[in-house]
């Protein structure tokens, strides 16, 4: 894959309650995965399964190697670290939220733009809105509450929340320190040149529907293709099907050290 001012963005979705980890899938951890996948509770057990696969999927697929060539390295508190990657200068993140998975792979091509961050979230029609306070500026907070109508006022919630945890997450494999609070972008000034993507993905598959919110947060990069993978015979299908998102851009005016 061409990764020149590209990110590409692999979405996984399953069945929460119907999938159940595959031995021969669990057989693909490296030593350091299966011990913190023995460690989990059955929900993250699954999460983390398939993250790590799906990260073997992502990174084979951008550089052109069986996922069998890729060594996983666990680290407590970090992103997982794979030589493989590191020697090609990839760059990646990882989301999960309910029924989908989600990982985010980006060349190192210009010293100083080599950040990558992700965050995915369900849209849960239930949630508590005032629970932006965690994290919004007073002026984000004056921008939900002036919009009209219970949509609206979701859809910015979700904005900010997402954004931010990317952008947060972006920087969590460096030594810059970032205040989740005070990340935050102008709504009305959008540009070709902005670090952050965003939008609701509509995930409709044979084993789950549901509505997501993703922002993906990655200076110098110009386009981000979006792969869907399935689950098939109980393990991830290898086949990908690119879905069209039409991406918002906005600008990060982010990050308080």
């Amino acid at each position: 894959m061409n990764l020149n001012n590209k990110a590409y963005l692999w979405l996984l979705s399953y069945d929460r309650e119907e999938y159940f980890p595959q031995k021969q899938d669990i057989s693909k951890l490296s030593e350091s995965e299966l011990t913190r996948y023995k460690s989990c509770s059955n929900y993250r057990k699954k999460e983390l399964l398939l993250g790590r696969l799906l990260l073997r999927h992502a990174l084979g697929g951008c550089l052109g190697y069986r996922i069998a060539s890729l060594e996983v390295i666990e680290r407590q508190g970090l992103l997982p670290k794979v030589p493989l990657a590191e020697e090609y200068r990839l760059r990646f993140s990882i989301s999960h939220s309910d029924s989908v998975i989600a990982v985010v792979v980006r060349g190192d091509e210009s010293e100083g733009s080599n950040v990558i961050g992700l965050d995915i979230e369900y849209l849960q029609l239930d949630r508590r809105l005032s629970a932006a306070k965690i994290f919004c500026t007073r002026e984000q907070l004056e921008q939900i509450s002036k919009v009209e109508g219970i949509e609206e006022k979701r859809h910015l919630f979700y904005l900010f929340w997402t954004q931010k945890e990317a952008c947060y997450k972006a920087y969590s494999d460096t030594n810059k320190s970032v205040n989740l609070k005070s990340i935050g972008f102008d709504l009305q000034r959008c540009s070709k040149n902005t670090d952050l993507f965003f939008s609701p993905i509509d995930i409709e598959s044979r084993d789950v529907r549901g509505m997501y919110y993703c922002s993906v947060y990655a200076p110098g990069v110009s386009t981000l293709v979006t792969k869907h993978v399935q689950i098939a015979n109980g393990t991830i299908d290898a086949g990908a099907e690119e879905l069209l998102i039409n991406w918002g851009r906005y600008f990060s005016n982010d990050t308080n050290s």
